[in-house]
């Protein structure tokens, strides 16, 4: 008996080679034929154009979205143009460590570096808008505001 369980575990092992290689014959290694349209079925979340008053009363707005985020579980909140909340200052003194990485080292190993001095948010900030005008076109510039 134990033989048979052997032998048909080897056949249905064969069977499913042969399939797979049946379907990369013509560059088609998948086996679903569906895959490539995977990314047409999956649906993007719902985007909510919030109000002042909700971006200021929490509450307010998770209790009027709750129920979107829990059907979608993800919502796309846009906020008014004109929002333009204060950074907590706290975050800004404070000092943290950087990674220098050098690219075109990459393909000799080495991954990055840890610098001695340590940065600012502001610092880090004002470092990036310098890269951003030395190295991108204005339009291909990154909205960090």
């Amino acid at each position: 008996n134990n033989n048979n369980i052997i032998n048909n575990k080897n056949n249905n092992n064969n069977i499913n080679n042969n399939n797979n290689n049946n379907n990369c014959r013509n560059n088609n290694c998948s086996n679903n034929s569906d895959d490539e349209n995977i990314y047409k079925r999956i649906k993007e979340i719902p985007e909510i154009n919030t109000t002042m008053e909700e971006m200021t009363n929490p509450m307010l707005f998770f209790e009027k979205y709750n129920y979107m985020g829990l059907k979608y579980g993800a919502l796309k909140v846009i906020p008014p143009s004109f929002f333009s909340p204060q950074f907590n200052s706290y975050y800004l003194n404070i000092k943290f460590n950087i990674r220098r990485q050098m690219i075109n080292e990459l393909k000799n190993g080495k991954e990055f570096d840890h610098p001695d001095e340590y940065w600012t948010l502001y610092e880090m900030y004002k470092y990036n808008e310098m890269l951003q005008n030395k190295y991108l076109s204005s339009d291909n510039k990154f909205d960090l505001d």
